[in-house]
């Protein structure tokens, strides 16, 4: 759209609604209408017609400006779940319907308050008032209502007087157990009743003896009840071991959760603390960490030979690591790792792979090669000198910004290049390619913001005399009237505006 073209809208003074695909022509009383979630738009009159979720229709009399799914609500209308329903006396309504005089409402379901109740309103559960509720169902007045499910009478034969879980039982004469499950992700409390008086061990039909544990624990479904005679017996996880002369060792994730347990036999020399190492394959071994270090993952225990008793592991091999470094499973001196090889980063870099001795404080790296940032530029891997002050780079090109705009360069890193260091003028820099007049980009061209605007991707001239607004890739005029950019989901706004 030029500035004539413009101008010429000006003359016959009319109002531009623009959605995020075209742009239409309209009225002071038009506006967009469009079905929610829909990119397809149209307009309709104000004063004459209705828009209802993108259906558009005449405005009947009596219209109160407000929808029941695609039809307009009338004087004296309501909307019972996108069905129009006739309330003349202000009924409410109940699901689809509406509730008569002395009516109330369960869910989607009508019942009458005088006899009935809503027992679950997400089902729409209604019973007689002469019952009570335990869960959907309806139970006699007195009974006692376990896990929303089941109903018992305590007066009656056998004389339950508690629940365990959606069962009933008689606390007198019987132990409620219970034991978490989990099942694809979800955990949940499974329960069961055991006759007798006592502790629970996980899914065992039997309580425990006084002699006797449970390994791990009460509520594991797969816990085992584990002699205790002599009482020195405890447990690791699922297993048991004897507290004087075994150890257990408990490995953890990142998380503090223990991801196994293993029994080890207690060292001879007991005066020294004794602690755990761990293999690769979760096995465990007991060493002094006083005198010996454990290295991580692999189970080797060696001693602690330096004279600051610091010591650390590669691999298999104790290392000092004051002046050394595990690179990659082998010991280099250094304190930081290029590769296999080792270095010290307070005055060496690694570029790549290859170690240099930092030229200048400043030292960074350009791929394999070192560069001071205050001479030179690394661009996409390419090396060159700072021709001038505030440059950026365009992909592989420094450039001055100042005047000119970088517009979708490639994101691709660059494939290696022969360069030998810093590249001469005459280099043949892909960068350029992208490289437009501009202060600004606007898809693949450059533009000046000071007078021209942008429309995603389409470029226009802009008119001293005009506020121009973008809608989508048109332009309109604000200047003109009460402009309405409509958006893609049919809202009338202004700050749909690029």
């Amino acid at each position: 759209m030029n500035k004539s073209i413009i101008l010429l809208l000006v003359l016959i003074n009319l109002i531009y609604i623009c959605s995020a695909r075209r742009l239409f022509t309209a009225t002071s009383t038009t506006a967009c209408c469009t079905t929610t979630g829909s990119t397809t738009i149209t307009t309709y009159d104000t004063t004459t017609q209705f828009c209802c979720n993108g259906r558009v229709g005449t405005l009947p009399a009596g219209a109160t400006g407000q929808c029941c799914g695609s039809n307009p609500l009338l004087t004296n209308q309501v909307c019972c779940n996108g069905v129009v329903q006739n309330a003349p006396n202000g009924e409410s309504c109940c699901g689809t319907t509406l509730l008569a005089v002395g009516q109330s409402c369960c869910g989607t379901r009508s019942f009458t308050a005088a006899t009935q109740q809503c027992c679950n309103a997400a089902r729409s559960i209604v019973i007689s008032n002469t019952l009570q509720c335990c869960g959907t169902n309806g139970m006699t007045a007195g009974f006692t209502c376990c896990a929303d499910t089941t109903s018992f009478n305590p007066n009656v034969s056998p004389f339950f007087d508690s629940c365990c879980g959606s069962s009933p039982y008689n606390s007198l004469t019987s132990t409620c157990c219970s034991v978490f499950v989990t099942t694809n992700g979800v955990t949940s409390e499974q329960f069961s009743v055991v006759t007798g008086l006592g502790a629970c061990c996980g899914r065992n039909n039997r309580l425990l003896a006084s002699n006797e544990i449970c390994c791990p624990n009460d509520k594991d479904a797969n816990a085992r009840i584990v002699s205790n005679t002599a009482g020195n017996i405890g447990c690791c996880g699922s297993n048991s071991f004897n507290i004087l002369t075994e150890r257990c060792c408990s490995k953890t994730d990142a998380t503090g959760a223990i991801v196994t347990n293993v029994v080890t036999k207690l060292l001879s020399n007991n005066l020294f603390d004794q602690e755990c190492c761990f293999d690769s394959s979760n096995g465990a071994s007991l060493y002094y960490p006083e005198f010996q270090t454990c290295c991580d993952n692999n189970g080797v225990i060696v001693p602690k030979t330096f004279t600051d008793n610091r010591i650390s592991c590669c691999d298999r091999t104790p290392y000092d690591p004051d002046n050394h470094v595990c690179c990659n499973g082998k010991v280099v001196c250094g304190d930081s790792c290029c590769g296999d090889l080792g270095y010290f980063a307070a005055t060496q870099i690694c570029c790549s792979g290859f170690i240099y001795d930092k030229k200048t404080d400043d030292a960074d790296c350009c791929v394999e090669f070192q560069y001071s940032r205050a001479t030179h530029v690394c661009c996409a891997g390419i090396l060159q000198h700072k021709r001038f002050d505030g440059g950026v780079c365009c992909y592989d090109y420094y450039y001055n910004p100042a005047n000119r705009a970088c517009c979708n360069p490639p994101t691709a890193t660059l494939a290696t290049r022969n360069h030998n260091g810093v590249v001469s003028n005459d280099f043949a820099f892909v960068g350029t390619q992208f490289i437009r007049c501009g202060k600004q980009c606007c898809g693949n061209s450059g533009f000046y913001p000071d007078h021209q605007t942008c429309c995603n991707g389409a470029l226009y001239e802009n008119d001293p005399s005009a506020d121009f607004r973008c809608c989508d890739t048109s332009i309109y005029d604000d200047t003109i009237g009460n402009s309405i950019c409509c958006c893609a989901s049919g809202e009338l706004s202004a700050e749909c505006d690029n």
